[in-house]
Formats: C-alpha cells, structure tokens, sequence
C-alpha cells in the first residue's frame, strides 16, 4: 500500500516536470503573463491582493462593474482558498499557483491510494490514464482552479470507494464537506452531495433525513450569498435561464417543446464542435470538442455499465458508478440548458479525470475487461491529445523571452514608483482599466493582458470592452486607464489631459485624475445607471 501511495503522489511531480521538457523547456521557464488564457490574470491578481491586504484594494469587474462587498470579479472568492493558504506559507509569484496546484493533486492521489488501497495493476493503470491525460497536466501548469476541484474530487472518490470496501462514518462527513466546498466553487457539482446522504440513509434511516437536508439548504444558502455579495456582473449572462421563463408564460406543454428544442439544438451545436475538432488538421482554438468526445463515451460506457448491472442485480461499486453517471448526466443536460457550449467544455474535466480512477478499480471480474478498458482509454487519449496537440491555445504552455520579461519588469517598476493606492478601500481611485481591444490606424487591435501582470499589488483590474469605453472613456470612474500603444483611446486619454505613469512595447497606463478629485460613482436605477458627483 505504501508503494502504490508513494508511485501515484510522484505521478503530478513527474508528468509536471516532463510536459515543458517535451516542447524543449523547463518547468521554470513557464511564464504566466505569456499565457493566451485571460482568466489567469485575475486569479492571480485576486489572490496576490488578498494575501497582500486581507481583499483586493480596488475593483475587480467588466465595464466597472464589483460586487455589494467588495469585489471578487465574477467567480466565487473560495476559487482562491488554497492558492491564498500556500501563498502564506511559501510566499506568491508566478510559479506559484502551479506549485500548489501539482502539491494538491500530489497530495490528493497520496489519499487516494491510502483510501483505496489499489494493487499494483491498478495504481500502474491509474498513473498510465493520468500521464495520458494531457489536459489535466496542462491545467495545473496554470492559474486556473480546475486542479483544485480534481484534487477534491479525486479524495471524494476515494473516500466514497473506501466506505464501499470498509464503513466508516468520519469518511461521509468529510464527503459531505467536500462537496459544500466543491459546490461553491462549481455550483453543478451538488449533484455529488447525494453519493454521503445515501450512505447516511444506508447507516441511520430516516433521522439522516433532517442533516442532510440541512447540509444541502446550507450548502445552497451560502453559494448564493457568496456570487450575490462578492461577485460582479459578467459582460453577459453567465447562465441562460429562458427556458424556466417559458413554462410560466406560455403554460407546461409549451415550456416542454422548448426544453426539448433548446436541448436538441444545443446538442446538435456540441457535436458539431465535437466534429470541427476531430476533423479539422489545424488552426483550432478550442479543445472543447475533444472533451465532450470523451465525456460522451464515458457517458454511454457508465451507462451501459449502470444498467447491466441492475439487469444482473450486481450491486457491487453500484453506488459510485451510479453516482458518477447521475452526475455526469445531470451536468451534461445542464450545460445544454443554460451554458455556453464552447466555455461548457472545461467544465467536464472534472469528471474526466474522476474517471481516470474510477476505471481501473470498478471491480469487473473478467480478466479481459480489467486490461482492454483502460488500455482502450489509454490509447483514445493519446490519439486525441497528443496526436491532436496541435492545438496551441488549448495545449501550448507560455513561455516568455528574456526581452519580453525585461520590458514587463521595466513597467512594474514604472507602475510601482508612480501609482499610489487611496484610502476606504475598496474604490475606483485603486482601479485600472483593463481596455479589452481598441483600433490603431484603423485595424482592430487586443491589448497583451500579460502587462497588466505588472500592475502594482492591491489594484483592481476591471475589464471594459471597446463598446463602453468608446462611450465612456472621458467619465469613467476608475483613476487608472491602460490603453495600446498608439490606439485611439490613448488619443483620448491625452487630450482629456491624461498623465502617462507607465509605458512597454504592449501596454501604456494613464492616471486620469487625482485621488479622490473628480471621482464619479454609479447607483443604479431601474435597468440604467446615473452618474453622481462624489
């Protein structure tokens, strides 16, 4: 048993160190402000303002938009929980977060193996699904929580796998704070809550009824207050809802044709992307069609699976693998429903890689099945993510050139000697605009998000796309504006008498005003804003 823990905790280390090695680098040469993933720059600028401060100092939003309290962007502030507690005792910096991404799925499948005690066959199995299994590597050499919720979710199987074999009670409230943790960070995984309530049931009848409930009304109460105080206003809805809308207006029959419409329809769109990826050579962005490529085979394995076993009355293991297809099922129609397809790809990652653990130890008797299902896996991800790694946005780890990491600590050093924070925080006087595109001599232009990696700790980024600021620019209330060289909100940002404080080849920042003096805040009214003087 200590060997298989030992072999699986070396596979994140090993398959970490490995990937940049491959495509000729070293771990230490990734570079996060390089990456194309935007999302990475306000994880990271989040969690540096919290350990920096205790909460960020200005606002993070879109089209300056922050939360009742604070101001957390649009995802929950528990995204950062364990980012935050390495960042105490080991410090932050770019290398940061993928350090404590690899020591938290290390650690994780430490706890599996001693959870589940794997032979020798199916730790090898689960080490050769894993290296096989690009994106989960990937993710972890990055600034986005996914290996978070992979780490907790692989001890949640563990811990549900171990009291299949030998019950303990301590192991279903552990499960049932997992997924309270689980779910404020990914809301549709509360599906998982019902894998602890049933062995609780199993344990203690029909007085489990009153703490389970419970736990599933806290659990909910608390996801909702956290978006609804912390967070900010996205661009566009994250979640469409309009199907609901239906059933109320137009009666029950008419809500069930549209459900079925916007279900086949989002369904048609996924395997259309499902197609584009596995078809077209290259020039793909997205790697969302090999996920839901995956995510449905396994789908229609569990399946399969699920309902022999029922027909055979073979209830061994039938709890989690009935699990993980409850859940994988009540996602997938979730995510027709009221995701964005292209974005909803990510989100099955997670249970991609439970599956990863699940397949070697799910007990099927016959020899035959134990070595062709894992190896049949085994070889469909190698097909697909390291035959199709010509995917750079999706598979392509950032590095960055000594000339693009001296022009970026050349304005950090800039910003830092120029840019001030301001009292009762937070506040726009603490606030830098983040300008999602602009127009130089004519032709469409994105600014290099990467710059604002250099952006000073304690300030807010608030991302505006072009539309707001072209209305906007001369009253916006945020002091700080960051613009692309030579475009033309830089154009504005001088002549409304604009005080460069920090200029790279990709990046100038303007002070439009002092602390304090001429600020404007916003208080809705109805649907629309006014603006009033402070």
């Amino acid at each position: 048993m200590a060997g298989a823990a030992f072999f699986l905790a070396l596979i994140p280390i090993v398959c970490a160190l490995m990937y940049p090695l491959l495509e000729g680098q070293s771990f230490s040469q990734i570079y996060l402000p390089a990456s194309p993933w935007n999302d990475e720059l306000f994880y990271y600028k989040l969690t540096e303002n919290v350990l920096s401060f205790g909460y960020p100092q200005g606002y993070f939003g879109f089209n300056e938009s922050h939360g009742l309290c604070l101001s957390f962007a649009a995802w929950s502030p528990v995204l950062l929980v364990f980012w935050v507690i390495w960042g105490f005792f080991f410090g932050w910096n770019l290398l940061s977060p993928m350090l404590c991404n690899i020591a938290l799925l290390s650690l994780a499948m430490l706890l599996f193996a001693l959870l589940v005690r794997p032979d020798r066959r199916q730790s090898i199995w689960i080490g050769i699904l894993y290296g096989a299994f690009v994106p989960v590597t990937r993710f972890a050499l990055s600034c986005i929580p996914e290996p978070e919720l992979f780490a907790l979710f692989i001890v949640f199987l563990g811990l549900a796998e171990a009291c299949r074999k030998r019950y303990r009670r301590w192991m279903i409230y552990v499960m049932f704070v997992l997924v309270m943790l689980m779910t404020w960070m990914r809301p549709y995984l509360i599906l998982f809550l019902l894998t602890p309530a049933v062995l609780l049931f199993g344990q203690k009848g029909k007085k489990a009824f009153l703490p389970t409930g419970g736990i599933a009304a806290a659990t909910i109460a608390v996801y909702g207050a956290v978006n609804h105080f912390f967070s900010a206003p996205y661009l566009t809805d994250l979640f469409y809802t309009e199907w609901v809308t239906v059933y109320f207006e137009q009666g029950i029959f008419a809500g069930l044709r549209y459900t079925v419409w916007k279900l086949c329809t989002s369904f048609g769109s996924m395997l259309g992307m499902v197609r584009e990826n596995l078809t077209t050579g290259s020039g793909l962005i997205s790697a969302a069609g090999l996920y839901y490529f995956v995510f449905l085979l396994l789908l229609l394995y569990l399946t399969g699976k699920t309902v022999r076993r029922i027909v055979r009355k073979n209830w061994e293991g039938f709890l989690l693998e009935g699990q993980m297809l409850f859940g994988m099922f009540g996602f997938f129609v979730a995510d027709l429903l009221m995701y964005r397809i292209q974005e909803g790809g990510r989100h099955t990652l997670v249970y991609l890689v439970g599956c990863l653990f699940l397949l070697p130890v799910m007990g099927d008797h016959s020899r035959a099945r134990r070595m062709c299902l894992p190896l049949g896996v085994t070889v469909i991800f190698l097909l697909l993510f390291v035959g199709r790694g010509n995917i750079p946005y999706e598979f392509a780890l950032p590095y960055g050139s000594e000339e693009h990491r001296d022009d970026l600590k050349n304005l950090e050093e800039q910003l830092e000697e120029r840019m001030e924070l301001a009292g009762d925080a937070p506040n726009y006087d603490n606030t830098v605009i983040w300008t999602a595109w602009d127009s130089v001599d004519g032709e469409t232009k994105t600014v290099d998000f990467g710059a604002y990696y250099a952006v000073p700790k304690g300030f807010g980024i608030n991302l505006c796309d072009g539309g707001y600021m072209d209305v906007n620019l001369e009253t916006l209330r945020s002091r700080y504006i960051g613009t692309v060289p030579g475009g033309e909100f830089e154009k504005r940002c001088i002549a409304a008498g604009g005080r460069e404080v920090g200029r790279c080849e990709r990046l100038v920042v303007y002070e439009m005003r002092g602390p304090s003096f001429g600020a404007r805040d916003l208080q809705e009214e109805g649907k629309g804003y006014i603006l009033v003087e402070t």
